[in-house]
């Protein structure tokens, strides 16, 4: 999932735990660092989303269990499950919500690249199709009543975590990460601001910013200079939309839910 619906999640179960109520906005930050650290070249995905689920966290540190949530909501995402081991292999079949929505959204992938040249194997199309639900579900929920609110609190999360709580960040981040350097956590800190400041979120309300964010995101799937390379990734933005419809009963019913009766969670939500 992407910065939002992390955050949605989170703010869910904040709710339904009194004891996560103690904790700061710092909180957010953590939660998304996963995705954020692998801003940095020197980092990839898959060393902030391979680590160990269920590793544990001294009293300290116990804000790394905000991290470690940010996982569980991935596997829920990707596997419909909590993976009790770390999963270190791509499925093409994964049964997750992503992909099992994603999956008639494959051959329309496939057909936009076969006109435009571009190769693209069944497997990598199958990846593509769960990043644009994902991407959708934050688009949806950036454009619902609750989107300003949403953004706020990540924003907020990030500013602590970049001044007041940088020290306690770097330090709970680098244990958890394998000595992962000051530095790098905050070039990706002052990169994650960057793509939420005011200006950035009044052009990605704008569906032709939304498009071009898309084709970025998609690595292989550009969009070129013409009209109907143009339109053909503005289809697939809308078929993605389309298919998502309000994500947000799925996110509450299933996954917080899940995260909730998890035994997993109880750690995490543990009384201070």
């Amino acid at each position: 999932m992407q910065t939002l619906a992390h955050t949605w999640i989170l703010r869910e179960l904040i709710k339904e735990c009194p004891s996560m109520q103690k904790d700061g906005a710092d909180i957010f930050a953590y939660n998304v660092s996963p995705d954020f650290l692998s801003s940095h070249p020197d980092i990839t995905a898959a060393a902030t989303h391979q680590i160990p689920r269920f590793s544990h966290v001294p009293p300290p540190h116990r804000k790394a269990h905000y991290v470690q949530l940010h996982l569980l909501v991935d596997d829920l995402a990707h596997h419909g499950r909590i993976c009790e081991e770390t999963v270190r292999t791509f499925n093409a079949d994964a049964r997750g919500y992503a992909y099992v929505t994603g999956c008639s959204l494959v051959e329309p992938i496939m057909e936009y690249c076969r006109m435009r040249s571009i190769a693209m194997e069944y497997h990598d199309a199958v990846y593509y199709s769960h990043m644009l639900i994902e991407l959708s579900v934050d688009i949806c929920l950036r454009k619902s009543d609750e989107g300003p609110e949403l953004v706020a609190m990540f924003k907020e999360g990030i500013n602590q975590a970049s001044t007041d709580y940088f020290r306690e960040f770097t330090e709970i981040l680098s244990r958890l990460f394998s000595g992962v350097e000051a530095d790098i956590i905050r070039y990706s800190l002052r990169q994650v601001a960057k793509f939420y400041s005011r200006d950035q979120l009044i052009l990605f309300a704008d569906a032709h910013d939304r498009i071009q964010y898309y084709a970025q995101r998609l690595g292989k799937i550009k969009v070129a200079d013409d009209r109907r390379s143009y339109e053909g990734m503005r289809m697939l933005v809308e078929k993605g939309l389309a298919m998502i419809g309000d994500p947000r009963e799925y996110l509450r019913e299933v996954m917080v839910r899940a995260l909730m009766e998890s035994p997993y969670c109880r750690e995490i939500t543990a009384p201070l």
